[in-house]
């Protein structure tokens, strides 16, 4: 067995025979792409383990989460959170390389139970990871996972030296068995068209597991429930009650993916092949028409006006600011401190603050109460009432190859409230290289 190490922030690998992977590795390939290591331990377990090979033998790594940034030929560059798939090859930070990109349409393998269940803890490990005690050990317990998942590791309750990374393995396994990214959403309704007032059954279907979000997005009519989560059958149900006649439909939606695999060109025995998520949003709807009720002859009644003053809907008036270093070096970690507040006499209703990750960044851990969506870190802080603030602080990690200047943008806005701005600018600066002073050899006379 022949041992590669990659200095640096680095990923021991061993190769070992691996044949399950190794025989996939260069099937159908998509466009060309490059493909760049940013950050081999976002996050890491922080020490090598012994990791038990598929095939027989054993290497050595440091398991974690990598950051990649992908170039799609002819498309634009972006960054992505990856996982291994294949530790019998080995992948350095800071250098190019030639990749193939793949997914279920081209390479069928993609859509097995192994690799759905690996898309699954893909799709989640950013929560999992935020939600974590020690993110460094979920990071690699999730990597492990993936590994036995896809066929790199054995399948086996003690495929490392760590006991307390197998326990956690272990947890991670049984939570992701049976599940998939979610692929499919579709919505229907038991009748086409109902008396005003009465319920319908409104079945929602997809992917198990999938987190569906509710609305009736025209007509007038109330819901049960404004999330729903498919259950094993992959179906879950919703009641809408039509309030007015006329046409009503509910709206669902999911956050749903894509699994991608970059696996080395044809002819190359590196990189090592990177797996990742892409996210889809996933729409679909339900109609029914409300009809009137039957009209009923009341008596005359005489309705003698009375002016009523139109309501208004109180106004509260919120305020943000924004504050981070002037400066830093690439690769380090910038902290901003947002802070919002009710300057106006009305409480600000459902107040939300969304702060876009900038290029040349990344989110190593969510804040409480936090959530990355659509590319953006949300915080929900509910009510705030007049004078009151909060204080968010959101720590972003920079590019190690990032220059010039990181400029960040957030919003705060309420259901009652204009949405207010604030931005804040960090300038990349680099260290000057040290060089060690010439040394002069004594000239030799003899």
């Amino acid at each position: 067995m022949t041992t590669i190490r990659e200095t640096g922030r680095r990923l021991v690998i061993a190769l070992a025979t691996l044949a399950v992977l190794a025989a996939g590795a260069v099937g159908a390939a998509a466009a060309p792409a490059s493909l760049r290591a940013l950050d081999l331990a976002s996050p890491s377990l922080g020490h090598d383990v012994t990791v038990i090979a598929a095939g027989g033998g054993t290497f050595t790594a440091d398991p974690g989460r990598a950051v990649l940034r992908l170039t799609p030929a002819g498309g634009p560059a972006s960054q992505v959170l990856a996982w291994c798939v294949d530790p019998a090859r080995s992948i350095s930070e800071g250098v190019d390389y030639p990749v193939d990109l793949q997914n279920a349409s081209d390479t069928p393998a993609l859509a097995g139970p192994g690799f759905s269940q690996a898309a699954w803890l893909i799709a989640a490990s950013d929560r999992m990871i935020a939600d974590a005690a020690d993110p460094g050990l979920e990071a690699a317990a999730i990597q492990v996972a993936v590994w036995q998942l896809t066929g790199g590791v054995a399948d086996t309750a003690d495929a490392t030296s760590s006991a307390v990374l197998n326990a956690r393995v272990a947890q991670i396994r049984a939570a992701a068995a049976g599940r998939a990214v979610v692929t499919e959403l579709a919505a229907s309704a038991t009748v086409e068209s109902v008396p005003v007032g009465t319920p319908v059954t409104v079945t929602i279907s997809g992917t198990p597991g999938a987190v569906v979000d509710l609305a009736i997005t025209s007509g007038a009519a109330t819901l049960s429930a404004g999330q729903v989560v498919i259950g094993p059958s992959g179906a879950a149900t919703v009641t809408a009650i039509p309030t007015a006649p006329g046409a009503v439909t509910i709206g669902a939606s999911a956050q749903g993916g894509v699994l991608h695999r970059a696996v080395r060109v044809a002819g190359r025995s590196t990189p090592q092949a990177m797996a990742y998520v892409s996210s889809v949003p996933l729409t679909a709807s339900a109609a029914i028409t409300a009809l009137a009720p039957a009209v009923v002859t009341p008596l005359p009644v005489v309705v003698v006006p009375v002016p009523v003053a139109a309501a208004q809907v109180p106004v509260a008036t919120l305020g943000l600011t924004k504050t981070a270093p002037a400066t830093t070096r690439p690769g380090r970690v910038i902290t901003y401190r947002l802070t919002v507040t009710n300057v106006g006499a009305t409480v600000a209703r459902a107040v939300v603050v969304r702060d876009p990750v900038p290029l040349r960044t990344y989110v190593t851990r969510l804040p409480g109460r936090a959530r990355l969506r659509a590319g953006a870190v949300e915080w929900r802080l509910g009510d705030l009432a007049p004078g009151a603030r909060a204080t968010l602080v959101l720590r972003l990690r920079t590019d190690r190859l990032a220059r010039g200047e990181v400029l960040n943008r957030a919003t705060a806005a309420a259901a009652n409230a204009a949405q207010v701005r604030a931005q804040a600018r960090t300038r990349m600066v680099t260290a000057p290289r040290r060089v060690a002073p010439a040394v002069v050899a004594p000239a030799v006379t003899g």
